[in-house]
C-alpha cells in the first residue's frame, strides 16, 4: 500500500494486511506487546486484590452485623420476660385490690342490710308503741 488514502479503502473492505517489519522493528514491537500485556496483568491483580479485600470487609461486617442482630435478640427476649413478669405481678395485684374492694363491698352491703333491718324494725316498735299510746289515750278518754 502505498499511501493512506489506499490502507483506508483496505480497512473499510476489512481485508487483511500484512506488514514487513525490520529486526528491530519487529524486536520493539514484541517489547511494547509484553510491556502491555504486563499493564493489563498488572492491572487485574490490582482490580482482584481490591475484590477480595472489599469481600473480606463485607464478610466482616456481616459477622459484626450478625452478633449485633444476637445480642439485640437476646436484650428482646430479656425485655419481653421481664415485661411479662411484670404483666403478671399487675394481674395479681389487680385480682387482691378487686378481692379486697369485694370484700369491703360485701361488708358495707351487710352494714347496710342490718341498718336496714334495725330501721325497719325501730319503725315496727315505734308504731306499735304509737299504737299503745294511741289505745291508751282512747282508754283516758
Amino acid at each position: 500500500l502505498a499511501d493512506d488514502d489506499a490502507l483506508r479503502r483496505v480497512a473499510k473492505r476489512a481485508e487483511t494486511v500484512y506488514v514487513r517489519l525490520s529486526e528491530n522493528a519487529f524486536h520493539e514491537f514484541e517489547r511494547r506487546i509484553d510491556q502491555l500485556q504486563h499493564m493489563q496483568i498488572g492491572f487485574l491483580c490490582d482490580q482482584l486484590a481490591t475484590q477480595r479485600q472489599e469481600a473480606a470487609d463485607v464478610r466482616s461486617e456481616m459477622r459484626r452485623v450478625s452478633t449485633l442482630l444476637e445480642q439485640e435478640q437476646g436484650a428482646r427476649e430479656v425485655a419481653d420476660d421481664a415485661v411479662r413478669r411484670e404483666v403478671d405481678d399487675l394481674r395479681s395485684l389487680t385480682r387482691r385490690q378487686l378481692q379486697w374492694v369485694d370484700e369491703k363491698l360485701g361488708s358495707i352491703e351487710r352494714a347496710v342490710a342490718e341498718v336496714k333491718l334495725s330501721m325497719h324494725d325501730d319503725g315496727l316498735e315505734r308504731e306499735h308503741t304509737r299504737q299503745d299510746v294511741g289505745r291508751g289515750l282512747a282508754e283516758v278518754k
